[in-house]
């Protein structure tokens, strides 16, 4: 194998790659590269992950020490009892959980519905919107706007050992493909490898099903009747709403 490719910078790897962890061989078409963008939201913890065998982490309660789940598995595995909400306005109990690692919601069971269909998640206190793709987690609201937190599990992709007959000519889509599934299958026969990884947190306000991004603006837009407020917490407080709990406080002064 020949030189070694483990930045960033070139690809970023599709989540569906490492969906379910399940092992067995990996299918080409459940790769996907795109080219790397600023990741989402405020970094809430970082460190390093283990891959063994193909499989990211370990299964089980494991997993949630790094924060995979909004959800805790049970010490036996079983997905919590939940109450989703799907499009035609019906509501199912289901056991299921919601993955930060790949945004998408597992079902112990299997439904009638596809899991595109389920708009709304309630557990306990616990109420999760499915708004624009991503799973938004409620943490507080004042019953006509809601403060949504968007949890994102971004790692770096495994060391990709390019075959030598590539030489150093541009790599191209199948050339980087091909690399990643040999690599992949390397990784699962040799061993295990170490991945940085990064917990990220990303802030919504959330009204009438749609989502905004918490600037002053849209604060304003949303309580339009506290414009003024508004404008005197930020100056007073010196607050540029750049950071989750500056964002937080303020939504907790206008519900107050």
């Amino acid at each position: 194998m020949g030189k070694i490719i483990s930045t960033l910078f070139l690809l970023t790897v599709g989540i569906s790659l490492f969906a379910q962890g399940l092992p067995g061989s990996i299918d080409p078409g459940s790769i996907r590269l795109v080219s790397k963008t600023e990741p989402k939201g405020e970094v809430v913890k970082s460190g390093t992950i283990l891959m063994k065998n193909g499989i990211i982490g370990q299964r089980g309660d494991a997993l949630e020490e790094y924060g995979f789940y909004l959800y805790y598995k049970t010490i036996n595995g079983v997905f919590p009892k939940s109450q989703v909400t799907i499009k035609d306005g019906s509501v199912h109990d289901l056991e299921a959980n919601v993955s930060t690692l790949w945004q998408n919601i597992f079902i112990s069971k299997g439904t009638k519905f596809p899991n595109e269909d389920i708009v709304m998640l309630k557990r306990g206190d616990t109420l999760i919107y499915r708004i624009d793709g991503e799973y938004n987690q409620i943490l507080k609201t004042n019953g006509e706007v809601s403060l949504g937190v968007v949890k994102f599990f971004i790692h770096d992709p495994p060391p990709i050992s390019v075959p030598k007959e590539i030489g150093s000519k541009p790599l191209s889509r199948d050339d980087m493909q091909r690399a990643l599934l040999e690599s992949f299958e390397k990784i699962k026969q040799e061993g295990e490898v170490e991945l940085k990884y990064e917990l990220r947190e990303q802030l919504f306000l959330i009204s009438e099903g749609k989502r905004y991004s918490p600037t002053e603006r849209n604060f304003i837009k949303l309580f339009d009747d506290r414009k003024d407020d508004i404008k005197r917490y930020l100056k007073e407080n010196n607050v540029k709403l750049l950071k989750n709990a500056e964002i937080t406080e303020l939504f907790g002064y206008l519900s107050e």
